[in-house]
């Protein structure tokens, strides 16, 4: 089996993950996540640094052939641990939020049969949003207003406004508390729905948007941060009323799978969702 890793650097944690390769199909057979917010100050980043060294030797004992690293938002925005973070001899990219959004539009395209539509990853730091067209990626631009953002709702929801420039019958959700949002969609309409199920699964978007509407953000036990919850119910209502979208299709994908096509560099490679859960390489938790 032919390994690579991803450790992404973002706002709210640094993650890992291993992919192995059988043939023409890939999958993520290993991961680990740590939270830290690296812009809440030097001890968080340091904690950080060390972290992404973890990471990196936890790759090569786990037989990874090449490892990437890869910064979003909140490095973007934090230069002094953008230099601490090249000084580890490590290689790594601090992308742009139009890079973000171009390799979520790649990663759609890769895991979709001919995609049509808009594609947002709603994170902490940034929604990043691209327009796929007749296998083109358009327009990708990224938005800091993501859920960790002291944002105004109406002015998030104006920002966004003036980036849909067209309808759009589909849409395509990633991101964690979209796919969070749409899991629990699934798990409450089809009591059959496994997880590993998630990517390429469907929902009429006015039906979504009432699930949305009812949802109760105090009972959330993976996110407990109820006005974290509460952003993000908006912000997607926003988008499904904003593209006058039909159907909103869930994408389990998202930057690391699209960071590990490149790695491998082989057009007929296929994505698979394993109905096995990768292996827990490490859990840390920095509060």
């Amino acid at each position: 089996m032919q390994k690579v890793a991803v450790i992404d650097v973002g706002s709210n944690s640094i993650k890992l993950a291993v992919f192995g390769r059988n043939g023409n199909e890939f999958s993520r057979v290993g991961k680990a996540r740590a939270k830290l917010r690296i812009a809440e100050g030097a001890e968080q980043q340091q904690a950080a640094l060390e972290l992404i060294q973890k990471y990196n030797q936890l790759a090569i004992d786990n037989g990874a052939e090449q490892i990437k690293i890869v910064a979003t938002e909140a490095t973007r925005n934090l230069p002094d641990f953008a230099k601490q973070l090249a000084n580890l001899g490590i290689d790594y990219q601090i992308i742009t939020g139009q890079q973000e959004a171009e390799y979520i539009g790649k990663v759609v395209q890769y895991s979709f049969d001919n995609p049509q539509g808009y594609v947002f990853d709603l994170g902490g730091g940034s929604l990043d949003i691209c327009y796929l067209n007749e296998g083109s990626i358009k327009r990708p631009t990224s938005l800091p207003i993501g859920y960790n953002q002291n944002i105004d709702i109406v002015l998030a929801c104006n920002q966004l406004t003036n980036i849909i420039k067209n309808y759009s019958d589909n849409i395509y959700l990633t991101g964690g508390l979209p796919k969070y949002f749409l899991e629990g969609y699934f798990t409450k309409n089809q009591p059959q729905f496994k997880k590993h199920q998630l990517n390429g699964k469907h929902a009429r978007a006015s039906n979504f948007v009432q699930y949305l509407q009812k949802l109760d953000a105090r009972q959330s036990t993976d996110f407990k941060r109820e006005e974290v919850i509460n952003y993000a119910q908006q912000i997607i209502m926003h988008i499904t009323h904003t593209t006058n979208a039909k159907t909103i299709y869930a994408s389990k994908f998202g930057l690391r799978e699209a960071i590990a096509y490149d790695l491998y560099n082989d057009d007929n490679l296929t994505i698979i969702s394993q109905q096995q859960p990768a292996s827990i390489l490490q859990e840390l938790y920095h509060h």
